[in-house]
């Protein structure tokens, strides 16, 4: 009889405990945990910050919602993050609200985490507006832009300065800004800020 409640007793405690810990979801998924906590995972799009709280755009696929943080955290657009907090509505929009820095975890920065050129024309929506980092060759090497292939796939990679030790040919490792180009129909790869760069490899 003992041996029956003590198992009673921990299957009663295993299911307070699904309760209190928060629980991992999809950005789509939202809407179902109204005033609950959650995990959520995805990369930082955009971010805005005030003084003491700041707003980041987390995507996931095609779905960004805006994380409300009361603290403000040093992250990248491209950075992939974990968040924990309270799904809440906000003038019609679900977002998550976190009350301590501690909860946004840096799962891995955008510079670490390399993109291939397949997945990005697969899925160019899901990578627009992030910083990215690919590998590929040159190709069409000219002043301010050249094509970087990967021999299947292609893409334009705009650059104020490149190097002038690459060449036609050679490896390299592109750290830029994903983004679509309306005027010309086309995404690209901008090399815009000091942390972007084109390095031989």
């Amino acid at each position: 009889m003992s041996l029956l409640l003590s198992i009673l007793g921990i299957a009663v405690l295993f299911f307070l405990s699904t309760l209190i810990q928060p629980i991992l979801v999809s950005l789509e998924e939202l809407s179902r945990y109204e005033g609950r906590e959650v995990v959520v995972k995805g990369f930082v799009s955009h971010y805005t910050t005030w003084d003491e709280f700041q707003i980041i755009d987390l995507r996931s696929g095609n779905i960004t919602t805006p994380i409300f943080l009361q603290g403000i955290v040093t992250v990248h657009s491209g950075d992939l993050i974990e968040v924990t907090g309270k799904v809440q509505k906000y003038e019609g929009k679900w977002e998550v609200f976190v009350d301590d820095t501690k909860d946004i975890v840096i799962l891995s920065h955008w510079e670490n985490s390399s993109t291939s050129l397949w997945e990005i024309a697969c899925h160019p929506t899901w990578f627009e507006g992030l910083n990215i980092n690919v590998t590929g060759y040159v190709e069409s090497l000219h002043d301010k832009w050249f094509i970087l292939s990967d021999g299947n796939y292609s893409i334009l990679v705009s650059s104020r300065y490149i190097d002038s030790g690459v060449s036609n040919g050679d490896k390299v490792l592109v750290y830029g800004y994903f983004t679509y180009e309306p005027r010309y129909a086309r995404y690209i790869i901008q090399v815009k800020n000091s942390f972007h760069r084109v390095i031989e490899i």
